[in-house]
């Protein structure tokens, strides 16, 4: 999910040896310490998006069976193929192979995960997944801050929709769930947790990138913080004056409670809650995506 902390983690795990694509974003004023993604693939995603119903990365409603279906059937997976071996192959010898250990990191990504999936299965990529947890305010209010047209209950209603399907999409691979407060608390730990769990042994020490990551794992890239009331008052949506849809905020709390759980070892909660709030997430994104859809001068 944007705004997630995938871009410190991602550069964290390419300093402990992980590939990173050739083609990378330039840091801009999203994020002044750089996004470690890939710009083809961004290109490429938001192409997939569009020819899939129009949609952008900030479309809340996930793809349909028929989208899906689309997306497999046509060429959206031998894209993704290509687009990943342009990135991460390397020539050796003029033979192309692909890097022993690479990370992947592009949020839009999680709404395309069938042609990933698929991509990646034709290219015998032994895949491991990652998914980040960050509290799902801080998430919204970073959201509004750099999208204007994104009030606090869409972006609930985004996170809600970008962790339903990393949960639900990715259950038949090896994964972990990491909390973004522990990467700033101590990247060490977290590492090494990603490491027993995957089964990854990380081809750089500690050691030898301590220095450099301690130089932007710091305090300062959290810009939006809220404050946990013991009632969880901190879920009533603060950021546009009203009081969120108290559904809304029910699925919320009880997802990222599943979700704390999930980081410290325990997916079975999380499991349980993704399958029970899918209806009603399919109903409300709908919905808001209809409203979403004509905002007046919304970058496309």
């Amino acid at each position: 999910m944007h705004r997630s902390g995938t871009s410190a983690l991602t550069r964290t795990l390419s300093l402990l040896g992980a590939q990173l694509p050739r083609n990378l974003l330039s840091a801009n004023h999203g994020n002044l310490a750089g996004h470690w993604e890939s710009e083809k693939l961004i290109a490429l995603d938001d192409e997939l998006l569009r020819e899939a119903g129009g949609r952008m990365w900030d479309t809340t409603r996930s793809l349909g069976e028929g989208e899906v279906r689309g997306l497999k059937e046509g060429n959206g997976t031998s894209k993704i193929a290509r687009a990943l071996k342009e990135e991460f192959w390397r020539e050796d010898g003029g033979e192309e192979e692909e890097n022993e250990l690479f990370v992947v990191k592009e949020p839009r990504i999680v709404r395309l995960l069938d042609g990933y999936i698929d991509a990646l299965q034709s290219l015998d990529v032994d895949t491991r997944v990652v998914i980040p947890v960050r509290r799902p305010n801080e998430v919204a209010e970073s959201l509004s801050k750099r999208n204007w047209w994104i009030n606090h209950e869409y972006g609930l209603l985004l996170w809600m929709g970008y962790i339903l399907d990393a949960e639900q999409k990715t259950r038949d691979f090896p994964r972990v769930f990491v909390s973004y407060d522990q990467l700033l608390l101590d990247w060490r730990s977290l590492a090494s947790h990603i490491a027993s769990t995957l089964d990854i042994a990380w081809p750089n020490s500690f050691d030898a990138i301590a220095e450099e990551v301690d130089t932007f794992i710091t305090p300062d890239l959290r810009h939006n913080v809220v404050v946990v009331n013991s009632d969880n008052t901190e879920m009533e949506g603060e950021g546009n004056g009203n009081r969120t849809e108290p559904e809304l905020v029910m699925w919320t709390k009880k997802l990222y409670e599943g979700a704390v759980r999930a980081t410290e070892g325990n997916q079975t909660m999380l499991r349980r809650v993704a399958d029970e709030a899918r209806p009603w997430f399919d109903r409300m994104a709908m919905l808001a995506d209809s409203y979403h859809d004509v905002v007046p001068l919304r970058p496309k």
